[in-house]
């Protein structure tokens, strides 16, 4: 049968519900008794701890009362471990984040912010490093906190003790190295993207200009090309000076800028020397 009872004292066998166990605490001495679970969620407590489990169905019910021993139904007995379990999984819940938090703000100060939100104001600082390290900050907060949620998500019902997940947390590493990297890697793949549209421009510019010098009018095509030039030089400037920080990255803007005079230049001789042939 379904049972719910706490301890009684080893001596007197009084239970701990009516008064201290002053000779020490043990389980009532009841047939084929057994403990299920106890109402640990609400541990330490003024009130005596409550346990339910299971004894011989033969065991009179009404012998066991002076033991602080109750039998329940066994809808009872369900309801409360599904309430004790549910209270169980919110209270680890609620320590496991502030022991999560506490990771993400030690990590903070080991890179020399006050605090994993002040770390994240710094995405947007106008100094590289800082915002490296910034936006870090941000992506390595997000991903400990997504794979908490998945995991929360994976064990709907179960308790999340912080110990068995923080394996499986993000590591924490303040990769500004590799991050910058990255960040270099992709404004390059990007400043090449723009290489080779301007210099496919160029040559069907220059294309055109040189069937275009048969003709009369060939101003509209030199605005182009000014136009064109100036834009390229514009946007090798403006590129330089954002990725100043990174001095390869700054070496080869300057190079592309360098190119672009030249293939400004050269597009502009060729062009005034058909025109020149022209007439």
């Amino acid at each position: 049968m379904f049972i719910r009872f706490t301890y009684v004292d080893v001596v007197t066998k009084v239970p701990m519900s009516e008064s201290p166990c002053i000779h020490g605490t043990s389980i009532p001495d009841i047939s084929g008794i057994k403990s299920d679970f106890g109402n640990e969620s609400q541990w330490p407590s003024r009130d005596a701890p409550i346990f339910y489990g299971t004894c011989d169905d033969d065991v009179d019910a009404d012998s066991f009362k002076e033991f602080g021993c109750f039998q329940v139904t066994e809808e009872e007995y369900v309801t409360a471990k599904k309430e004790e379990f549910s209270r169980r999984r919110k209270i680890s819940i609620s320590r496991t984040k502030k022991k999560i938090q506490s990771r993400l703000e030690d990590f903070a100060v080991s890179g020399g912010f006050d605090s994993i939100l002040e770390a994240t104001t710094y995405a947007t600082s106008s100094n590289k490093e800082s915002a490296i390290k910034g936006q870090l900050a941000i992506d390595l907060r997000d991903a400990t906190w997504n794979k908490f949620k998945e995991i929360c998500s994976s064990d709907p019902e179960g308790v999340i003790q912080y110990s068995s997940i923080e394996p499986s947390l993000p590591e924490l590493k303040w990769d500004i190295e590799n991050k910058m990297n990255n960040v270099i890697l992709n404004f390059l793949r990007f400043q090449n993207s723009i290489v080779f549209i301007e210099g496919n421009v160029f040559t069907l510019l220059m294309l055109v200009l040189l069937k275009s010098a048969r003709y009369e009018n060939t101003v509209i095509i030199y605005t182009v090309l000014a136009i064109l030039i100036l834009v390229s030089i514009f946007s090798a400037v403006f590129l330089s000076v954002k990725f100043n920080r990174f001095r390869f990255a700054d070496r080869y803007v300057s190079c592309n800028k360098v190119a672009m005079f030249l293939i400004g230049a050269i597009v502009s001789v060729l062009s005034f020397t058909a025109g020149t042939l022209k007439m």
